[in-house]
């Protein structure tokens, strides 16, 4: 079985230097880390975690909350898990108000957490984020007092938006989703506010009249009902444009307005967001824009990691990369 001594022989480093790369340092290169992991990976190289965790008196375990499923964040996280010697505990929880997790971290069978799309309590927050190491991935509450990893959702709405105004469309509605209790969740403030900048940088003039939010909770039907009412409209008054805050929902109205005889893109382009498994159950296929999910949960292990460590004094929020997807249903100018 190889030791620490024998990969970092093999990556040509010292003993330390494979140690700061395990435990998720930051003051390690790029170009050094990628060595040591593909010394561990060839020799097949196993963290003694129980060790590890004795002698630094810390967990081990890292929680990873989510609200919804992102196979591509799961992924991530856990891929960095395993090269970085820490294990993950995954829990579902569908509600904010429902605080199961905490036993995890009171009992310290976890040291530190990551919230995948769960939009707790901000108070509450901040409270867990003094005791605990935290990290928000994807959608996150707005607060000083937390490390985040997502994608600029503003920038990306608005590089969607200006996309269409280049390609001549001049009607817009946007479809956005409200969460129980009528609020917007942040990331769905920062999407519709990147669609009213693209479109006021551009001079096009919005009519709110023309966009809608559909019930963050709804069904698939539910959305067919809301769709339908735009494929019911008089040509002259329907949207030449309708971007939606969802994948799923734009695949609705793909499917809605095509079905009542509406052409798509031909007299609507329909959008959405995320390029989940849904932007290709519709025809034509949806047009989206694509968030990096397996790094961004990477990076959010790392994040927490180097919080273990203690190599962080400050909260980080780290924007990733999104890219546009230009698919059938609106065609790129």
């Amino acid at each position: 079985m190889a030791s620490l001594k024998d990969v970092a022989r093999h990556a040509g480093v010292a003993p330390s230097t494979v140690s700061k790369v395990l435990s998720g340092r930051y003051s390690v290169s790029a170009e050094c880390a990628a060595r040591v992991m593909a010394a561990v990976r060839e020799l097949d190289y196993k963290p003694n975690l129980l060790g590890r965790g004795l002698r630094s008196n810390r967990s081990t375990t890292v929680l990873m909350v989510y609200s919804t499923f992102v196979p591509g964040i799961m992924m991530g996280v856990h891929s960095a898990a395993h090269e970085l010697g820490y294990e993950v505990v995954s829990l579902y929880m569908d509600t904010v108000d429902d605080e199961y997790f905490m036993k995890y971290l009171e009992n310290g069978l976890a040291g530190s957490v990551i919230f995948v799309n769960y939009r707790f309590d901000t108070e509450k927050l901040g409270k867990l984020s003094r005791k605990y190491p935290m990290v928000q991935c994807s959608e996150y509450v707005k607060m000083s007092s937390s490390s985040q990893v997502s994608v600029d959702n503003g920038q990306a709405m608005y590089d969607l938006t200006e996309q269409l105004i280049l390609a001549g469309r001049r009607r817009f509605a946007f479809i956005n989703t409200v969460a129980p209790g009528g609020h917007l969740p942040f990331f769905a403030e920062e999407r519709e506010r990147g669609f009213l900048r693209a479109l006021e940088a551009h001079g096009i003039p919005y009519d709110p009249a023309l966009s809608a939010r559909c019930d963050a909770e709804a069904d698939y039907e539910g959305m067919v009902q809301l769709a339908q009412r735009y494929a019911a409209m008089k040509d002259s008054e329907r949207p030449d444009a309708i971007l939606c805050i969802r994948d799923i929902l734009g695949a609705a109205f793909v499917n809605t307005l095509v079905r009542a005889g509406v052409k798509v893109p031909g007299q609507v382009a329909v959008t959405g967001f995320d390029n989940t498994t849904a932007a290709e159950l519709c025809t034509p296929q949806l047009t989206t824009v694509e968030q990096p999910f397996f790094e961004m949960g990477a990076e959010a292990m790392r994040l927490i990691v180097s919080m273990l460590n203690g190599d962080l004094a400050v909260n980080r929020r780290i924007l990733l990369e999104h890219r546009l997807v230009f698919r059938e249903s609106a065609l790129q100018a």
